[in-house]
């Protein structure tokens, strides 16, 4: 209250929701960029995640619905509340196949803080050629 300092936050905090071993369902997790990649964050842990600019492949914004049906084969909605959840789906190079980090929000200035900082994650990843 007098004095204290507010917590520094690592990043910018996105609820996670798959593809991130260690990491809560449903629960905050914090974005952030740096010289080495994408890191995710795990709160009160010591638990990072990093993923390489070169792995990035790219990502999309979708409705949690059109997510559900697309990766899940289901339509429906997990929502309480009548503010539309927004998955982000970050999709990279992994061996054998390609796989995916999934985060989920809330429509709102959050969120398009997160998209502008993807847009600049992928700005930073490197083309490759490859062989159709």
């Amino acid at each position: 209250m007098f004095g204290k300092k507010k917590p520094e936050f690592p990043g910018l905090p996105v609820m996670y929701y798959e593809g991130l071993p260690g990491f809560d369902q449903n629960f905050p997790l914090y974005l952030k960029q740096t010289e080495e990649g994408l890191i995710f964050f795990k709160p009160n842990s010591t638990v990072t995640a990093t993923l390489p600019y070169s792995r990035l492949l790219n990502f999309e914004f979708i409705p949690e619905r059109d997510y559900l049906l697309k990766y899940h084969s289901e339509a429906v909605s997990t929502s309480k509340i009548k503010l539309e959840k927004r998955f982000i789906v970050i999709h990279y190079k992994s061996n054998p196949e390609p796989k995916r980090v999934v985060l989920w929000g809330l429509q709102d200035k959050k969120l398009s803080t997160v998209r502008v900082e993807l847009e600049t994650a992928f700005k930073k990843s490197i083309p490759e050629s490859y062989i159709l």
